[in-house]
């Protein structure tokens, strides 16, 4: 801004945040709470905010070395460490990162809420992060904080990383050699705990802040930006943490060679027409702890294929199928343990057969479906719809397939793995139409009562209306029903289910496929609603030709409170980002050109949808 505090900025048409950072100057005074505008018309006119009036910071805070001493943030080290504040339950308004003084010291004002001050450091920093939780009860009573940095739990060198970088990615002095090495903490359940990125010297340091206990550092080059594309790079080193820091690691880097027989399965796995999509799915399907990939052609013959983890072919069969039904949804692939073995088995659906296959000793056994004969009229019809679930909380999964019996009616049926309908009840088109893209299901504990539940979610041309039934022990009951959007809006809508607010409750997530309305919502299961938000903007919508926008939810701070992840479609240049339950983006991903976007989508399928992917 100018040195009398106006400032002018042209925007084109949008809704943005106006947010007010202080400089060093200012001691006892706090930036106010983001101000939203929004922009409706690119008419020229100007846009006449008012007077934004700083408020006095009731945080006073400082961030200090491990030793308790004040940091100092030099002019040859300045911006080595930032705060970043987030509210704990997602419904306080955050300001996201703060800059501190040289001395450490910071000022800010916060509503009423609960926050968590994470201080960050950057690779010229000795130390690593710090984190402390504040709780403002009362906004007019000042609090005095300090934010502890930690020592290193690890800090060390790659070494060997000019082996395998090519030169292309590599300044003349060797700068940007270290960027493009990966950094994964693993604990010793072999579960990701961080991730990290190494200086551009190959230098890494692990964070403090990890419980102690034994970890595995796993390093592994970027395979893009490797010389070899025959190899790849990786190192390991194992540490034991206590609270003392490990100095001096080395991780050398070594090559691990791509069999050749391993492309060649990759490549010449399936004869696939130009532009048809695999089927593929992911879980352990022969009992070794380790996942698998099972893929199908859904076109004839029909070829079943299992996958190492390297491409290598495990197993594979041809599914002969008749001619599909009326109103069938093509082949279904799924995996669940309806056995109750432990191992996972394959279910595939296909035109009005559904059948079971069971990976033994490298080979694809059948199991074979027999539905009572009085449902087969009704499965020729055709298959929409299938998944795998605990519907009775009984040992073994539940095959769960929608099949519509006629222009208005579909019907939910429940199979063990037998073929035996134990279960079924209707539902009702919600337009009545017969539109073909019918209803969609996905089984989830809706209700938090230890029982996954079918959640019935509409596809295009159908009201977007959301139902829940749940099995009480004897028959399924309709224990929600609920419009999601307006009556008008028949794109169909994504629905995922989980707890993004942090209490004893599961949520459910709406998200529109109506490119002019890209709306999130959070209801309760009773299809009360509790928040929602425009990820995109509310009056931009999408450009011309997007489907609107696709959702997940993870934790991508492994905090156990799942984020809500928004990915446009590929259309509207957007990027992935991670929303709070309250609408705050967290964290944005990689934005692709439209050519790339449209590759990407029509190439990982169902993949895409796993945020651990």
């Amino acid at each position: 801004m100018q040195s009398d505090g106006i400032f002018k900025k042209g925007l084109q048409k949008g809704k943005y945040y106006v947010e007010v950072r202080l400089g060093p100057s200012f001691k006892t005074e706090g930036p106010p709470v983001p101000i939203l505008i929004n922009i409706t018309e690119n008419t020229g006119d100007t846009l006449d905010i008012g007077d934004i009036k700083l408020l006095s910071a009731n945080i006073l805070g400082s961030i200090i070395d491990p030793d308790g001493n004040p940091i100092k943030d030099t002019y040859s080290n300045t911006g080595s460490v930032y705060i970043n504040i987030r509210s704990v339950d997602g419904k306080s308004k955050a300001p996201g990162n703060i800059d501190p003084q040289r001395d450490g010291s910071f000022s800010i004002y916060l509503e009423k809420g609960k926050y968590i001050f994470w201080a960050r450091t950057s690779d010229s920093n000795p130390f690593t992060d710090g984190k402390t939780t504040v709780e403002v009860s009362d906004s007019s009573v000042v609090q005095n904080i300090a934010i502890k940095l930690t020592k290193p739990a690890v800090s060390g060198k790659i070494d060997g990383i000019e082996k395998f970088v090519d030169s292309s990615y590599v300044s003349p002095h060797g700068y940007y050699i270290g960027i493009w090495s990966y950094i994964y903490l693993y604990n010793s359940d072999n579960k990701l705990q961080l991730e990290d990125r190494a200086d551009v010297y190959g230098n890494f340091k692990i964070s403090g802040l990890i419980p102690h206990g034994k970890y595995t550092i796993v390093v592994r080059v970027n395979d893009f930006n490797l010389r070899d594309f025959n190899v790849v790079a990786v190192g390991k080193l194992v540490i034991d943490y206590n609270g003392n820091t490990t100095d001096n690691a080395r991780i050398k880097l070594v090559a691990n060679k791509i069999k050749e027989n391993t492309k060649k399965s990759l490549n010449k796995a399936f004869k696939i027409p130009s532009g048809l999509l695999l089927k593929t799915v992911e879980g352990d399907v022969n009992g070794d702890g380790v996942k698998e990939i099972v893929s199908v052609v859904p076109q004839s013959p029909y070829d079943l294929k299992i996958f190492k983890q390297d491409g290598t072919v495990l197993a594979g069969t041809s599914i002969n199928y008749t001619k599909g039904g009326k109103y069938g949804n093509g082949i279904l692939l799924e995996l669940g343990d309806v056995d109750g073995d432990g191992t996972n088995e394959i279910i595939v659906g296909g035109n009005s057969v559904i059948n079971i296959f069971k990976l033994v000793n490298r080979r694809i056994i059948l199991y074979k479906m027999n539905p009572l004969s009085s449902y087969m009229s009704l499965l020729k019809m055709g298959i929409n719809a299938l998944k795998i679930g605990d519907i009775d909380g009984i040992k073994g999964d539940e095959i769960i397939a929608l099949t519509t019996k006629n222009k208005k009616t579909n019907i939910v049926y429940v199979f063990k793995k037998s073929g035996i309908v134990t279960l079924l009840f209707k539902v009702d088109n919600y337009n009545g139409s017969g539109n073909n893209a019918g209803l969609d299901i996905d089984i989830k504990d809706a209700n938090s009562d230890g029982k996954e539940d079918v959640i019935i979610k509409p596809q295009v041309g159908q009201l977007p209306m959301i139902q829940i039934w749940s099995y009480n022990g004897h028959e399924f009951e309709k224990i929600s029903n609920f419009l999601a959007y307006n009556k008008k809006n028949k794109k169909g809508v994504e629905v995922a289910v989980a707890n993004v607010d942090g209490d004893k409750d599961i949520e459910i997530i709406t998200s529109s496929r109506d490119s002019s309305n890209p709306q999130v919502k959070i209801f309760s299961w009773k299809g009360k609603l509790e928040s929602s938000f425009f990820p995109y903007g509310k009056d931009t919508g999408f450009k011309s030709g997007s489907i609107g926008q696709n959702m997940l939810t993870y934790s991508i701070n492994n905090d156990k409170v799942p984020e809500i992840i928004i990915i446009p479609s590929y259309l509207s240049m957007e990027s992935i980002t991670a929303f709070s339950n309250s609408g705050n983006p967290l964290k944005y991903y990689t934005q692709f050109n439209a050519k790339t976007w449209r590759a990407v989508r029509r190439h990982l399928g169902d993949w895409f949808f796993d945020a651990k992917k």
